[in-house]
């Protein structure tokens, strides 16, 4: 097992808490300033968001990369992502996981996370492994836009 240095590991963790601002459902809005956030209220049942980027600690973007068999980052928020909390599962690019999750007053937060292990391109383990560490921690919710599809 490779050590990662603990100022790269808290960059990370700090970098992700705002992961979940750009996992979205329903169509894009008309106007790019048009938000929703996990407080927000709407009918209940699974939801389905896929994350697009993170913003790091820096505050730029993390793009996710997709492509050259790359999964998609998705979250199936099975209780639907309204309820208080749930279970939720999903895709971490490489592997599936399910959990727990629950709202916090700023975002969520997830609870004993389980996943396969299976081996990928070191790109998607360093990008999966940075996910389940952000997962270990509450995360803030920026904002949420809703994407296409």
């Amino acid at each position: 097992m490779q050590h990662i240095p603990r100022p790269l590991v808290m960059t990370l963790a700090l970098a992700a808490t705002a992961m979940i601002s750009a996992c979205a459902t329903g169509p894009l809005p008309d106007s790019p300033s048009a938000t929703t956030s996990l407080g927000d209220t709407r009918s209940g049942g699974p939801s389905r968001w896929e994350l697009v980027r993170w913003q790091r600690a820096d505050g730029s973007l993390r793009d996710i990369p997709h492509g050259d068999n790359g999964q998609p980052i998705v979250f199936d928020f099975n209780d639907g992502i309204d309820s208080q909390q749930g279970t939720v599962s999903g895709t971490s690019g490489c592997n599936r996981f399910t959990g727990g999750y629950g709202k916090t007053s700023t975002g969520i937060r997830f609870d004993h996370i389980a996943s396969t292990r299976m081996a990928c391109p070191e790109p998607r383990m360093e990008l999966e492994s940075a996910l389940f560490k952000a997962m270990d921690s509450p995360l803030t919710t920026v904002g949420t836009q809703p994407s296409a599809g």
